[in-house]
């Protein structure tokens, strides 16, 4: 009976801790300066000259900044939450993007605009 007491509380604590150290690389994976490289809209590429202008940063204080195209700019708090990034700004409300993939190169955010499906693909350019 012991050893199965011990034994439910050690798998308890390596499932918490599992998910723990997922959440916070998630987090550090995050913090950086992201540039877009490809939109899809509705699984179609966007074929758009000014991708290079559409830059993500975040940093480890929980900030980010957007600059987008057409000098469309934003910045606010951001947080991580399993497969969403949570954006909030002091003009809107929260906003909710799922995180398709993220590692060190690559981040991937789907998101839904005006009842379109919008995938937009980042690459890393600093930590």
């Amino acid at each position: 009976m012991y050893m199965l007491r011990n034994t439910s509380k050690f798998i308890f604590l390596s499932i918490f801790l599992s998910f723990s150290s997922c959440h916070f690389i998630a987090n550090y994976q995050i913090i950086g300066v992201w540039k877009a490289t490809e939109i899809f809209e509705n699984d179609k590429i966007l074929k758009d000259k000014t991708l290079e202008n559409i830059v993500l940063q975040f940093n480890d204080e929980g900030n980010y900044t957007y600059q987008g195209t057409l000098n469309y700019k934003e910045a606010g708090k951001f947080k991580v939450k399993s497969n969403s990034l949570f954006l909030s700004n002091q003009s809107e409300d929260e906003k909710e993007l799922h995180i398709e993939a993220l590692n060190s190169k690559k981040l991937v955010l789907l998101m839904k605009d005006a009842g379109r499906v919008r995938k937009m693909v980042f690459s890393k350019t600093f930590n």
